[in-house]
């Protein structure tokens, strides 16, 4: 709350959806040390549920103020059925990831930052060291224990930029129950 209240954060509105139900979902030890949600199950789990993406679009629609939007999956797979997904109901929207050649990549975060398109969904690719001041929507469909990779999703959107006046999070994994604002 402190860098928020000295302006150097912007502020962040929450909104919950539809979230997975990860029930037996099992974990699995990490090179850290530290465990979290076993990524293969985990994927499966969440491509199986056909009325999250739905989801995800309405509540877009409803709350993400048609912004500059970067998305989490927690496959390549299910971040490109989200984009076609988008795409079909009307709302511009690209996949990255990074097993495309990095000058494609490139292109990609032009376009993005340019306007070209709304939503940039990936699954891992922009949890650090991606800077986009002026995207301020995120949609986070990746069920992570990691208090360390929530709040490095949430810093995507909460840098300030000029006519930037708040960060819209679209919490669709129950990270936020699982790790508070």
């Amino acid at each position: 709350n402190q860098l928020t209240d000295k302006g150097y954060l912007a502020p962040a509105k929450y909104y919950g959806g539809t979230k997975p139900n990860l029930k037996g979902v099992k974990s699995r030890r990490l090179n850290t040390g530290a465990s979290d949600y076993d990524p293969t199950a985990l994927s499966t789990r969440i491509e199986e549920d056909t009325n999250l993406v739905g989801d995800i679009i309405e509540n877009w629609i409803k709350y993400g103020e048609n912004s500059q939007t970067i998305a989490f999956s927690p496959s390549i797979n299910h971040s490109k059925t989200m984009v076609r997904m988008f795409n079909a109901a009307g709302i511009s929207a690209e996949h990255i990831d990074g097993y495309m050649d990095e000058e494609e990549r490139e292109f990609i975060y032009a376009g993005h930052d340019a306007g070209e398109f709304k939503i940039l969904s990936c699954s891992r690719l922009l949890n650090t060291g991606y800077d986009a001041p002026k995207v301020s929507c995120l949609i986070d469909c990746f069920p992570t224990k990691s208090l360390i990779s929530f709040v490095q999703r949430a810093g995507r959107i909460m840098r300030t930029a000029e006519g930037k006046d708040k960060a819209v999070y679209l919490d669709h994994a129950g990270n936020v129950a699982r790790h508070g604002f």
